[in-house]
This record gives C-alpha cells, sequence and structure tokens, in this order.
C-alpha cells in the first residue's frame, strides 16, 4: 500500500522516512490500524491509522525505533491507550507520531486513560496533534 504526503517533506535524519520532499511523493505504508486492538501489535515502519484506535487492557501496542504513526486528518482520530504504548525511542530512529496533513490539531493525539501505561524512551515526537499527550488519572 502507498501513501502521499500532501505537503513537501524531505527524508527524516532519524528515521530515514520521507519528511519534506520538493513534491508529493509516494511512500510506502507498511500497515494500518484502527478500531480496538484485541491482540499485541508491533509496527516497524509507517503505518497508517484510519480512525482512533483503542489499546485493550490486555494488550500491548508497540512502536519500534524509526516507525511512524500517520493519523488520517481529523479531530476526534486519537490513540486511546487502556492497555501499554511500548515506544522505542532510545538513540536513533526516534518514532514519529504525525498526520496526514502538517496543520496543527489535525489529529488528537495519545490519550493514556485511567489504568492504561505508557513506557517510552526519551525521544519520540508528537505533531500536529490538539493534545499531543494526555494522561488520565493513572
Amino acid at each position: 500500500m502507498f501513501g502521499l504526503w500532501p505537503d513537501n517533506r524531505y527524508t527524516h535524519p532519524d528515521s530515514g522516512f520521507p519528511f519534506y520532499q520538493a513534491t508529493l511523493a509516494p511512500i510506502k505504508i507498511l500497515d494500518t490500524i484502527k478500531g480496538v486492538l484485541s491482540s499485541n501489535k508491533i509496527i516497524n515502519g509507517p503505518c497508517i491509522v484510519e480512525s482512533t484506535v483503542t489499546v485493550n487492557p490486555s494488550c500491548t501496542l508497540s512502536v519500534n525505533k524509526g516507525s511512524w504513526l500517520i493519523a488520517r486528518s481529523g479531530r476526534d482520530i486519537e490513540l486511546r491507550v487502556e492497555g501499554v504504548l511500548k515506544i522505542e525511542a532510545s538513540g536513533q530512529g526516534r518514532p514519529i507520531f504525525t498526520s496526514t496533513t502538517k496543520e496543527p490539531g489535525s489529529w488528537a493525539g495519545i490519550r493514556v486513560k485511567t489504568g492504561g501505561r505508557i513506557r517510552t524512551g526519551i525521544g519520540a515526537r508528537i505533531e500536529y496533534a490538539s493534545i499531543g499527550l494526555q494522561l488520565d488519572t493513572v
């Protein structure tokens, strides 16, 4: 599956994926996610978030170094964590959580619900989200 960046992106120095190129350029989307995750999931590269994703309490969503979670533009789209969000973010290739458009507030962001957990190294980046990272009473 291929996706198009609707803006001007070049290759990102950490991940090697497209980041502001002079023209619209296809990137290979390795995965898509949406809805409720009822089993563990590992993201290893560009992944489109089609709609709000809920990580069930018994599940772990692992986002590995160099991965991109790219939310379709929609102010109500969020990554809702009721289980575990594990972000491999140390050293080179930090994960990026972004949107298909470079408009501030073009997606909601990451919301860790009561009982949910986030495990991360230093350096993950969240772009163009209205909230970024929200921690409910945890």
